[in-house]
């Protein structure tokens, strides 16, 4: 019976040691592949993650190339700016990190948190912008309290500064943050997100250029996130910087003289097709934009009625009122349909088809040829030339001067206008071209549309012997170093279908204007200096009349003048709109003036004193 029992205790002892066994092997066995999964299948990423807690990977943004006028005249470059970065893994509460960076600088919470949020949908995991843009006492602020902000540190990166607040804006145009359909470009190989990039004007114009190539620094750092050393780092390489045409006296010239007018301004060298200054009134701020733009501010450029973002100088169409005469003239000279002697009556009116047109001088001009026409702006001549001519010769010999087609300015945007023909009305409206519009057309109204930039190039080609220029922007681009990149040279677009004879008369006849008595002009002149040039009145809406201020805003004709200097060798033209202005002898004319004057250095008592003598009426 004890054998029995000794046996059976043995087995069961056997049992148990092999259930023990097994289980203690089980045990091992697991281990040893948690061991195995996390030292060997998991070694990169533990290894990853480990230098990511001791190693802070530092991106340097690269400075953008510096902006220059055509005389070297800093136009635009990069500031540093001063950035209070949160690194998401290195926070360990939240909440408590917010309300110390709120009390410290003085910060809404409930934005600081909205930036944050806002932030972290942008960028990831990657360290995040709090408070961007920081003041020089904000800055010793952070620094002072900087063992308290764990998992936060100050990146310091360039960013867009603007040295005259709101200097040619529309020309420069502004930087926003890349968006996820440019990031899918392959033109934008290479960004990020959160980059900052060129999304109008010059700065998205020449992008490939003012753009440079990022660096960045690997930095060892403690456990409580203090930087112990630099273990590598690769400078970034500021972008090519980019001398431009505008000239910096002319452009600041334009401005004060726009001031709050609404409108448009563009001067060019009819030499080459240089722009020399361009301003669309109203305008805005680049320097909103550079560290992003609130969306007030958006908000108020958005949804403002008089839509300040748009560029009038490419973008506004403009009937041409009185200035697109000259533009009938060679059309009537160049056919054969008019001699410069060639008399044609003005009685005040002109009838064709039962229906009256009005000549701007009510008592009429009486006899008048082609120079005291343009000189004296008579409407009569010009309707009668109109209509001898007809819309397809007036459109062909317009359209060969740049007016209503795109010119190919590098600006995005522009628009062509229009400059009617009997095939346009048809295909338009479906209806034949009836004789009784032409006299409208030829003097500007009607259908016709054109763009500052438009008519300011038409002018430059009978100033400069007929040769249309495209609109240049850029004459250099060099690298950091000095060294020539690349240079612009003028390109001819076109020569106008024009001869020497009639151009020399047209420039005679603009002469006249601004310099014989009973010109429209007079208030363009310049001491010592011959300007020629033409004025124009566009109606907005015909069927108000009566005193200026007795017109609701909206609803005042706009003020033109296009003209260039000096008449015997011209080097500049100028084009203004002066938007519900009236006249563009009283209106138009000075603001050019003022331009001109300063591009030749005429001092202000003489600018004043020319001003001052007479008004013209066109």
């Amino acid at each position: 019976m004890s054998t029995l029992s000794t046996q059976h205790d043995a087995q069961e002892y056997r049992q148990r040691f092999v259930l023990a066994f097994t289980l203690v092997a089980m045990v091992f066995v697991v281990l040893f592949c948690r061991l195995f999964y996390l030292q060997i299948i998991q070694a990169d990423y533990f290894k990853e993650t480990a230098q990511r807690n001791s190693i802070r990977m530092r991106r340097a943004l690269a400075p953008r190339g510096v902006l220059y006028d055509r005389s070297g005249v800093v136009l635009a470059e990069s500031r540093p700016s001063f950035n209070l970065m949160w690194i998401p893994h290195e926070v360990k509460d939240k909440d408590r990190m917010i309300q110390l960076v709120g009390r410290l600088l003085g910060r809404d919470e409930k934005e600081l948190r909205a930036t944050l949020e806002k932030a972290r949908v942008r960028y990831g995991n990657r360290p995040l912008p709090i408070v961007s843009d920081m003041s020089r006492d904000e800055l010793a602020l952070v620094e002072s309290a900087k063992l308290s902000l764990q998992g936060l540190v100050v990146d310091v990166q360039p960013v867009r500064h603007y040295l005259h607040a709101g200097f040619a804006a529309h020309l420069m145009g502004y930087l926003s943050e890349i968006n996820q359909r440019e990031l899918d470009k392959k033109e934008f190989a290479g960004y990020r997100q959160g980059d900052f990039i060129g999304k109008y004007g010059i700065e998205k114009t020449y992008e490939r250029f003012l753009r440079g190539r990022d660096g960045g620094k690997n930095v060892e750092v403690d456990v409580r996130g203090r930087e112990l050393r630099v273990l590598g780092e690769i400078e970034s390489t500021p972008g090519n910087n980019l001398y431009l045409t505008i000239d910096f006296k002319t452009q600041k010239a334009a401005e004060e003289a726009m001031d709050l007018q609404e409108g448009a301004l563009v001067a060019l060298d009819p030499r080459n097709g240089d722009v020399l200054a361009m301003v669309s009134r109203p305008s805005f701020n680049p320097a909103d934009f550079s560290t992003g733009v609130s969306s007030k501010i958006w908000a108020d450029l958005t949804t403002d009625p008089h839509h300040p973002l748009n560029n009038r100088v490419l973008q506004g169409t403009y009937a041409p009122g009185s200035t697109y005469k000259p533009f009938t003239a060679a059309a009537g000279l160049e056919s054969g349909k008019i001699q410069p002697n060639t008399i044609l009556g003005c009685p005040g009116s002109y009838t064709l088809g039962g229906h009256t047109y009005r000549c701007w001088k009510r008592g009429g001009h009486g006899s008048v040829n082609l120079h005291k026409a343009i000189v004296q702006s008579c409407d009569t001549y010009f309707y009668k030339v109109g209509v001898k001519v007809g819309v397809n010769q007036i459109a062909f010999f317009s359209r060969s001067f740049g007016l209503g087609g795109i010119l190919g300015i590098p600006l995005t945007g522009e628009k062509g206008g229009l400059i009617p023909t009997a095939e346009w009305k048809m295909k338009r409206f479906g209806y034949k071209w009836m004789l009784g519009e032409t006299p409208s057309i030829a003097i500007g109204q009607g259908y016709d549309l054109v763009t500052p930039l438009q008519l300011a190039t038409g002018y430059a080609a009978i100033a400069n012997g007929g040769k249309v220029f495209v609109p240049r922007l850029l004459r250099k681009v060099v690298d950091p170093g000095g060294l020539l990149i690349e240079k612009t040279e003028p390109v001819l677009k076109r020569r106008v279908a024009l001869s020497d004879e009639n151009l020399a008369l047209l420039r005679k006849g603009l002469e006249g204007v601004v310099n014989e008595p009973g010109g429209t002009g007079s208030r363009a002149r310049v001491p010592g200096i011959v300007v020629a040039g033409k004025t124009g009145t566009a109606q907005v809406a015909a069927h108000y009349t009566g005193s200026l201020s007795a017109i609701p805003y909206k609803y005042r004709d706009n003020a033109l003048f296009a003209a260039y200097a000096p008449a015997e060798d011209p080097q500049i033209v100028v084009a203004v709109v002066a938007e519900h202005s009236g006249h563009g002898g009283s209106a138009a004319a000075p603001i050019a003036q003022k331009v001109l004057a300063a591009y030749f250095g005429v001092v202000e008592e003489e600018k004043t004193a020319s001003a001052q003598e007479g008004a013209g009426h066109d």
